[in-house]
């Protein structure tokens, strides 16, 4: 018949004791062990962080670009519309590109938060408690309701991300078809290209010959800008305002893959979040040291004083 303390070990096993796909599972609820959250945590301030900084460029060139390019669609509509019947430009189309740069501001705003707020969920994981036993816990595991707290709060940001970033992935690829089709049949006067010039530090006139290049870069720096023919190697090179402006609008270039990845990511969290959420989980190059000699005589020198 099993004492007390074998009757009450095998109703309270170990955290770690079964690793069933059902126990791994019921896992995902607090408390949260450390590697869990390193890991869950750690990729979503890693991919954040990326998106984050993919539409704060992405607004810089919108904010630079769109100020000169509304004159230019303006200019367009009182001068040269009635050349090109297919031109509008009008309050929709304004307020189309106007919602576009919402958009961007938006989601830079929710990525930020769910940065702050993955960060701020790997804090209680560095404070440790010692035990009785002299074990040491992590606030998380020692009090769950940290994790009950936390875990909803961060798991909505990463929603509202998610809901953001498809409104981006269904809606930026008609904002960027529209602007680049208002751009490119726009009366391009130099008025308005030399800002765009000065803004992106590039070049647009048809005689400098930089189109003839791949990619749009220079191999030479014309005479006519500088006054003298520059080589590449001794100066950085030029590129034309029509590349830059052709990809300054967020498109599905850039959001099919991060759409995509942020899919495939959060499977892989759910996949593997149970298996991490063990107290007693040890990294795999990680190996405990055996026991050295004297270890081992300390304990039985130890235990026979007890006797």
């Amino acid at each position: 018949m099993p004492d007390k303390f074998d009757s009450k070990s095998s109703a309270h096993p170990r955290r770690g004791g079964d690793n069933s796909f059902l126990q791994r599972w019921k896992r995902v609820f607090p408390p949260y062990a450390k590697y869990a959250i390193f890991f869950a945590c750690g990729l979503e301030v890693l991919y954040h962080a990326f998106i984050m900084a993919i539409n704060q460029k992405f607004f810089d060139m919108a904010s630079k670009i769109f100020p000169v390019a509304f004159e230019m669609f303006n200019d367009t509509m009182r001068r040269g519309a009635s050349e090109n019947k297919n031109y509008h430009w009008g309050p929709e189309e304004l307020a189309q590109l106007n919602l576009y740069e919402t958009k961007l501001i938006l989601m830079w705003f929710v990525s930020t938060v769910a940065i702050l707020l993955s960060m701020l969920s790997v804090v209680p994981q560095f404070c440790e408690t010692e035990e009785a036993s002299g074990e040491e816990r992590t606030w998380c595991m020692k009090k769950p309701i940290i994790g009950a707290v936390m875990a909803p709060v961060l798991v909505g940001s990463v929603i509202l991300v998610a809901i953001v970033l498809t409104w981006q992935w269904f809606t930026c690829e008609a904002d960027s078809r529209l602007f680049n089709q208002l751009f490119n049949d726009a009366l391009k006067e130099e008025q308005y290209l030399s800002v765009i010039e000065r803004e992106f530090s590039c070049i647009t006139d048809d005689d400098k010959e930089a189109e003839a290049v791949p990619g749009g870069w220079l191999e030479v720096i014309p005479e006519s800008i500088t006054g003298q023919s520059i080589v590449a190697d001794a100066a950085p090179p030029v590129r034309t305002c029509t590349k830059l402006i052709d990809g300054a609008i967020l498109n599905n270039d850039w959001l099919n893959p991060l759409f995509f990845v942020f899919i495939v990511y959060h499977i892989l969290i759910v996949l593997l979040f149970g298996y991490f959420n063990d107290e007693h989980y040890t990294l795999p190059c990680t190996k405990t040291p055996p026991p050295s000699e004297s270890d081992i005589s300390g304990d039985v020198e130890s235990g026979a004083r007890l006797l």
